[in-house]
């Protein structure tokens, strides 16, 4: 999407950083020769019992503070991760938190306040390399050295109060001066939150309690209890003062019951999600964000749920997103056709009966239609936009919408063609999608020199965009099969 955000939770609630930022595509020049070290020379990384074998090679003129390639570290811990070309920031968003540095200084910035690296970020071959103990001290963990590599680890951190008084009923579990609240949508959707609520977080077979309540004062909050002794004891509380939007209980992680929490910014802004789970005695921020209308469920039948959030854009229209818990992160999807060809495009379609003359409207059908998997439908609508008066968004735009469309459809010839199109108008606007797709089209038209650079390209930019996990996949398959 040529509009989309990246918002940061920083210190746990809606602090905007520098994450907001669009990330720019930056052009290089590749030498894939002396980029991979053999495997056997490689220093492998282990992280939650996990061995990690990084793909770029990790410098180790420092043995005590290697650096690592920024789409490596990502991978291994879970990050979010962006590049902004035009005052070469590197940012990383942990749980909620965010750390920026800058490509050459010393200087960073984590949750908000002023922190100093050791060893500076910079860049290899195009690629950027980070201070591996520097950024994980900074995020609070360790990193010890061990034979052939690095073990990373977090502390669990301090464990749950339990000088909690028990009370006899759940109701009991709020402040004296709340009430029991249920929970009202910006939006309409298919779940109704409820004031009290129970679900297994800790996956011990004992459901544990939630309840949501409004104080006196104008604050809203979210309490958990457990049962000890037929008792309900406090273990967790949030409490502030924007209000609830939403509260669910959903098992997005495939562990456990996981605790949704939504919270309205504003009207116009949406609401802002939050995704808890249960880590040993702990609730832990593991997802974080925006939306307008939020959707759970498993919409692919492929026994795992999701949730799917719809962020206003322009006008009747929103970016929507697919998410998936990936064993480290929630990734967005590429491919979610039932959920695509159910909802978005009867959406959009409805608009057009009243919005006939907006592009906006025809851009956001035709991307639904691609991501329903109806290509040809795509380039009917991304035709009929590109034949109104110019306006928003400019043709270059639904240049790039068409090189998606055509490389779903199988003609990665013309998809080539639209993409330098769009880069003819404006250079260098092509977004980490688009590289991905080229990176598709130059393989089956075997020119794979030209598939690894946009690859590459694509990886570099970022890695919270739909798609990214199959590039690295292709990556990894095309440097292995010519080592």
């Amino acid at each position: 999407m040529w509009r989309r955000k990246l918002i940061g939770i920083v210190g746990g609630f809606f602090l905007l950083s520098a994450c907001l930022l669009q990330p720019v595509p930056v052009r290089a020049d590749w030498e894939t020769a002396e980029r991979h070290q053999t495997e056997t020379t490689q220093p492998a990384f282990y992280y939650q019992q996990e061995k990690y074998i990084p793909l770029w090679p990790v410098d180790i003129e420092d043995k005590d503070n290697p650096l690592v390639a920024l789409p490596d570290l990502a991978n291994l811990l879970g990050l979010d991760y962006r590049y902004y070309s035009g005052n070469e920031q590197i940012a990383l968003d942990w749980h909620g938190t965010c750390l920026t540095m800058q490509i050459g200084s010393r200087q960073a910035v984590y949750d908000n306040k002023p922190a100093a690296l050791t060893i500076v970020p910079t860049s290899k071959n195009n690629i950027f390399y980070v201070p591996l103990v520097d950024v994980v001290k900074t995020l609070g963990g360790e990193v010890a050295t061990t034979t052939g590599g690095f073990a990373v680890s977090f502390p669990e951190g301090a464990a749950p109060d339990t000088s909690a008084p028990l009370v006899e009923k759940p109701e009991e579990l709020v402040p004296a001066t709340a009430e029991l609240y249920q929970p009202v949508s910006l939006m309409p959707t298919d779940y109704n939150a409820r004031k009290i609520q129970q679900g297994d977080l800790n996956n011990d077979g004992q459901p544990e309690v939630v309840l949501s309540y409004r104080t006196g004062d104008g604050n809203y909050g979210v309490v958990v209890g457990r049962q000890v002794e037929q008792k309900w004891q406090k273990i967790w509380q949030q409490e502030n003062s924007f209000p609830l939007d939403t509260v669910r209980l959903v098992n997005l992680t495939g562990k456990a019951t996981d605790l949704l929490i939504g919270r309205i910014i504003g009207v116009s802004a949406g609401a802002v999600l939050q995704v808890y789970s249960m880590q040993g005695d702990r609730l832990v921020l593991t997802g974080n964000n925006f939306y307008h209308r939020l959707d759970t469920g498993d919409f692919d039948s492929d026994g795992q749920l999701e949730f799917v959030t719809w962020q206003k854009d322009t006008g009747p229209t929103f970016m929507v997103e697919a998410w998936r818990w990936d064993g480290r992160r929630f990734v967005p999807l590429a491919d979610y056709k039932e959920y695509f060809a159910d909802q978005v495009v009867g959406y959009y379609r409805k608009q057009l009966k009243t919005l006939s003359e907006a592009r906006y409207v025809y851009y956001y059908l035709a991307d639904a239609y691609i991501r329903a998997g109806q290509a040809e439908r795509a380039l009917d609508a991304i035709d009929s936009a590109l034949h109104l008066p110019y306006g928003y968004p400019g043709n270059e735009q639904f240049y790039i919408l068409r090189g998606h469309a055509l490389v779903a459809a199988g003609d990665y010839a013309r998809a080539v063609s639209a993409y330098q199109a769009a880069e003819s108008i404006t250079p260098e606007i092509l977004p980490a999608e688009a590289h991905y797709r080229l990176a598709l089209c130059y393989k089956y038209l075997g020119e794979m020199t030209r598939a690894k650079q946009e690859m590459y390209m694509a990886i570099q930019q970022g890695n919270s965009w739909p798609g990214f996990n199959q590039a690295w996949q292709y990556l990894q398959e095309w440097e292995n099969s010519t080592k």
